[in-house]
């Protein structure tokens, strides 16, 4: 049965990507996702990420993500954090280096996942399996491959949206929560004319570093409490990085994003 559903599934997708190359719901134009603009932004240092996974096991996906997973895709999410790719094309980049050689099929997958993104994670890897009687397995390894890329799609883009704060005069006021093997870790990052604030709230000793353009902003703590960073020196529409380091080694990067 499994054989079956993979077989149906994967010729549906590759007739409509080769008729309809899919489109993300926030886009106009086909895209050759493969193509990377000419234009990069510095990519953060990538470190051991063991202490950030706890946030993908309680992300709410329909199957289990293994370690490996988890870990190869929060260290890919982060690097494509700060590319100039769409947002979708984003997302088949986190990916990609899980199926290797499957870049058409990953594509349309995308496009199937994500056409519909207020509908239910679980409807949308089982509208084909409906069709045969199908269910969803009880492990991402029992999976075939088409519902391993939809899940690891789907915690891609979590992990990306939950990386990402973006503060505006309208919405000046953003708060993230990331759940550690420390216990949660919280983010504040407000915005008035000239001033960036950052409050972090950390579950043990830590730092962190804002990297703006021409310098760099450091504060550190001994132990769990609040850190606190104010920035004078930005511009709008940019993106900054934010490295959140817990105790010695484990560093997450976050992406502040300003605009008018």
């Amino acid at each position: 049965m499994q054989d079956r559903f993979h077989a149906l599934l994967k010729h549906r997708l590759l007739q409509e990507a080769q008729n309809n190359p899919p489109l993300f719901p926030w886009e106009k134009e086909s895209v050759d996702y493969d193509a990377e603009p000419s234009r990069t932004e510095a990519q953060p240092a990538l470190v051991a990420a063991s202490v950030w996974l706890q946030q993908i096991r309680h992300m709410n996906l329909p199957i289990p993500m293994p370690e490996a997973v988890m870990t190869e895709l929060l260290a890919r999410c982060q690097s494509v954090l700060f590319s100039s790719l769409r947002e979708g094309a984003k997302l088949v980049r986190a990916v990609d280096t899980l199926f290797p050689g499957q870049t058409q099929l990953l594509n349309n997958v995308a496009g199937y996942v994500m056409v519909s993104p207020a509908r239910s994670k679980v409807a949308k890897l089982q509208d084909l399996a409906i069709e045969i009687g199908e269910e969803l397995p009880q492990s991402y390894e029992g999976a075939i491959e088409t519902q391993q890329m939809a899940l690891s799609l789907l915690a891609a883009r979590e992990i990306l949206s939950t990386l990402m704060l973006t503060v505006s005069t309208d919405h000046p006021q953003l708060e993230r929560e990331w759940l550690t093997e420390l216990g949660a870790f919280t983010l504040k990052v407000g915005y008035e004319t000239e001033r960036l604030s950052i409050e972090a709230m950390l579950p043990c000793g830590g730092s962190l570093s804002f990297q703006g353009d021409e310098s760099r902003s450091l504060v550190d703590r001994n132990d769990a409490g609040r850190l606190s960073l104010e920035i004078r020196e930005f511009d709008v529409d940019r993106v900054y990085p934010l490295e959140i380091r817990l105790g010695e080694q484990d560093l997450l990067t976050f992406a502040i994003g300003v605009q008018k």
